[in-house]
């Protein structure tokens, strides 16, 4: 199955919030709780005043089929009112798509940047995660 286009390739495990990653981002993505069955929830959270992030799923072999689970700036994903910092996805989409994190890069271009290869094992379906983009 053809993978959308990305920079890198990561493990879950590797979004420790401790290890600097190869684009220079510390992200870290810890369970926050239980969610709805048969899906994943997530809950994207950034500093103040960053640029844009996202949390993107891409269905199988449509490289150009793709959803923004969560995304927004710093001050939008810090707003209580923003609704777009949360969203989920169907664990069985997770089994045969492709789970990225996106943020914009030169020129403000929303960019794929890490593929989580091990999405569909390493996240549990009827759980929710925080992913905490914490410094880019």
């Amino acid at each position: 199955m053809a993978a959308p286009s990305f920079s890198y390739t990561l493990k879950i495990s590797q979004l420790d919030g401790k290890t600097r990653l190869p684009d220079g981002d510390l992200i870290a993505i810890t369970p926050s709780g239980d969610g709805p069955p048969g899906v994943v929830t997530f809950a994207l959270k950034e500093a103040k005043g960053r640029w844009w992030k996202g949390i993107v799923h891409f269905a199988s072999k449509e490289t150009n089929a793709w959803t923004e689970i969560a995304a927004g700036s710093g001050n939008e994903l810090n707003d209580p009112k923003y609704k777009k910092k949360t969203g989920e996805v169907d664990h069985s989409d997770l089994e045969i798509g492709f789970l990225v994190l996106s943020k914009a890069k030169l020129l403000g271009t929303h960019s794929n940047v890490y593929l989580l290869q091990d999405a569909a094992e390493a996240l549990q379906s009827g759980r929710c995660y925080t992913v905490d983009w914490i410094a880019d």
